[in-house]
Formats: structure tokens, C-alpha cells, sequence
């Protein structure tokens, strides 16, 4: 944990390098509520596309931040530099509900960090991240989490709080072959072979005797909390599971982000509960984002697959998705057996503001937790 003084001295440190290029900028800290959206979110699209081009990419859209406001419950924090009324770096804190004391403070994911062309290479997003760590120090957070693109975990001497991380495989899995090859970039030869793939593990197989996935209804929101409070992953982090916000979750649909959740019942008896969105990527596509699938224990492989096939026809049929993507950690089982394939790989960690539980790196490889 570092303090106020310690995120002062570099700022003033880069204000002393960067004073110049940081004249005329004026910062302020805001909740989700009273935040900019569209210009915000306007920002971030203009700098993925600086530096990724078209590529598929998450929806950082004013749906998919206000999504993760009735998901958690809390307000989430902003951190703007304006010059001229104008928006010119954002850091957004998206809101996490956290399994911790009433008095720990929230807890955020730091995503979406970036700046204008004209502030680009300058200082400004180090002076940025700093900012919004100060912020969420003074706003008594217990920690943020974050998302890098990279290899290995490991500390990071320039980040602005020592980097306790994990690395992270994304997966996915194409429900549209010809459609993902496309979105996707793939070469004709990735693209035949993404089609043998998906036909070895074809979405929509007939489930074993006993097993059934359907859409959670309004009746099925507190067994499904708290089978997610019982049976996610991790032990020295956790998240909290309300009824009312995981209904809020799956009943989202909101400028083409669509929240949606399925209850997997051997028996009759849960065993599972599957939670996404669909992530508009333009032009009418979309793929489904999984952000929580989480099964009972003795819930065997062969089961957990045919779940997922269930999940990944119903996204492919009712939602018109062409792929599915899910982060490892939010999806603790072998995906790579049963279909998916390791597009990309991240990094994740947090930045501990004085948070009561242990922040360690064991703990945060355990947590359950979305890709934002």
C-alpha cells in the first residue's frame, strides 16, 4: 500500500518533466453516475482504433459502464483531464462487488485508461494512472484490479503501486466459422481449421440424461446468488451476489448490449449458472462475452461441456452471437478441451489501497473476475 505522499512526489516529479505539455489541463474525479459517457466512451474508441485499427475489441459504450453499475450497486469512480471543456484522458473505476467488510471501501477494475491523439506518448496517461490512484485512495477504496495485455506475470518498478499479478488465457470459440474468420483476421488455412474445430465440438449437442440449461427467471435469482456465493472460486478474495442485481444483469438490453444467464440443473437440483453479455462489435455483429460460469463440483467434465454446448446455441440461436469469449478467470474449466481456443493472453492484478483482506497474488489468480 502506498500513501497520499507517495502519489503526490511523482506527480510533482512529472509535472517537472512534463510541465509544459500538461499546461491548460484541469483534473477532476467523478462517479459513473455523474460521469461524461458518451464522450468518454467516444475517447476510448478513437484510442483502441489509434492502435489497434478494427479489431474486435469489448464495447466500451455508456450501456456496457452503466451495466457494470447495476451489477455491483456502486457508484465506480472517473478520472478526466479536460482542457478546454474538452475530455482529453479518462481512467475509468468499474465497480466490483467484493465479499468484504461493510467498512473496507469498494473495490474497482481500472480499465479503459487512455488519452487523445495529441497527448499521446507524452507523460500523460503516467500521470493519468496516478491521478486515478490517488483518487481511489482518497475516495477510501480497498483496492482496483486491472487487465494488461502481456506474458508473465510480474512487478512492474514504474507502475504507480507494486503489480501483484497473474496470467490470464482468453478463450474462444466460434459459433459462426465464416463470420469470426472474418472479424477475426484469420488466413484461409486459420479458418479451415477453426471450422474442423467447432465441428468436433459442435454447439447445441444433445445433453446427457438428467441435464438441462435454461434462461434464470425472476424465481430463480436467489437459489442462483447463492449457489455463485457458495461454489465460485478463490478464498481470500471474493465477490457478492445480490438476487436483484444478477436479475438486473440478465435483464439488461441497452443500445445492443444485452445481459443474459442461464441456470444448469441436473435432476432438477442447480449445478450450474452461466452469466454474459452480448458485445456488439459493429455492422449488427456480436459475440457473447462470458463473465461468470460457475459449476458445482461434482458437476463432471463431460456435463460441464454439454452446459456450455446448451449456453453457446442458445447465444448462437436466440442472441445471433458468432462467437463465445470467456477469460479463465471466469470460467474455471478446460475449455481448451472442449472447444475453445486461446486467442490472446493477459495479465491481472491490483493496486492495494489499504484493503483489510490479504491482496496477494494468490488471491487474485483465484477471483472470480470479468475481462474489462
Amino acid at each position: 500500500m502506498h500513501s497520499e505522499a507517495f502519489f503526490q512526489r511523482r506527480l510533482e516529479r512529472l509535472q517537472k518533466r512534463h510541465g509544459d505539455t500538461f499546461n491548460g489541463l484541469s483534473w477532476e474525479a467523478c462517479t459513473l453516475d455523474d460521469a461524461p459517457l458518451p464522450e468518454i466512451c467516444a475517447l476510448i474508441s478513437d484510442a483502441w482504433e489509434r492502435a489497434y485499427g478494427r479489431r474486435v475489441r469489448i464495447a466500451y459504450t455508456p450501456s456496457l459502464l452503466r451495466l457494470a453499475r447495476a451489477f455491483s450497486g456502486a457508484p465506480g469512480l472517473v478520472t478526466l483531464a479536460r482542457r478546454d471543456g474538452r475530455v482529453h484522458a479518462v481512467a475509468l473505476g468499474l465497480p466490483v462487488a467484493a465479499d468484504l467488510p461493510p467498512d473496507a471501501g469498494d473495490v474497482t477494475i481500472t480499465t479503459g485508461f487512455c488519452t487523445s491523439a495529441e497527448y499521446e506518448n507524452s507523460g500523460l496517461v503516467d500521470a493519468l494512472l496516478l491521478h486515478h490512484g490517488l483518487n481511489s485512495l482518497l475516495a477510501g477504496h480497498a483496492f482496483s484490479l486491472y487487465w494488461r495485455a502481456g506474458g508473465a506475470p510480474e512487478a512492474d518498478r514504474n507502475a504507480p503501486t507494486a503489480l501483484r499479478a497473474a496470467t490470464v488465457p482468453l478463450y474462444a470459440k466460434a459459433l459462426d466459422c465464416a463470420k469470426a474468420a472474418r472479424l477475426g483476421g484469420l488466413s484461409l488455412l486459420q479458418g479451415l481449421g477453426l471450422r474442423w474445430m467447432t465441428w468436433l465440438h459442435r454447439p447445441g449437442r444433445v445433453p446427457p440424461a438428467g441435464l438441462a440449461v435454461a434462461p434464470l427467471d425472476a424465481g430463480d435469482m436467489d437459489e442462483a446468488a447463492a449457489f455463485l456465493e457458495r461454489h465460485q472460486p478463490g478464498t481470500g478474495l471474493r465477490r457478492r451476489f445480490h438476487p436483484e442485481r444478477l436479475a438486473a444483469y440478465a435483464g439488461w438490453n441497452e443500445d445492443g448490449v444485452r445481459g443474459a444467464a442461464w441456470a444448469v440443473r441436473r435432476n432438477g437440483r442447480l449445478a450450474g449458472v452461466v452469466y454474459g453479455y452480448v458485445n456488439p462489435v459493429g455492422g449488427g455483429d456480436a459475440y457473447l462475452a462470458v463473465d461468470g460460469a460457475v459449476f458445482a463440483p461434482e458437476l463432471d467434465p463431460a456435463a460441464v461441456a454439454a452446459a456450455l454446448s446448451a449456453v453457446e446455441a442458445a447465444a448462437r440461436g436466440r442472441l445471433g452471437c458468432f462467437a463465445v469469449m470467456a477469460p479463465a478467470s471466469a470460467c474455471r474449466a478446460p475449455l481448451q478441451r472442449m472447444g475453445y481456443l486461446a486467442v490472446r493472453t493477459y495479465r491481472v492484478g491490483a493496486m492495494d489501497f489499504g484493503a483489510s483482506v490479504p491482496v496477494t497474488p494468490a488471491a487474485v489468480a483465484g477471483l472470480l473476475l470479468e475481462l474489462r
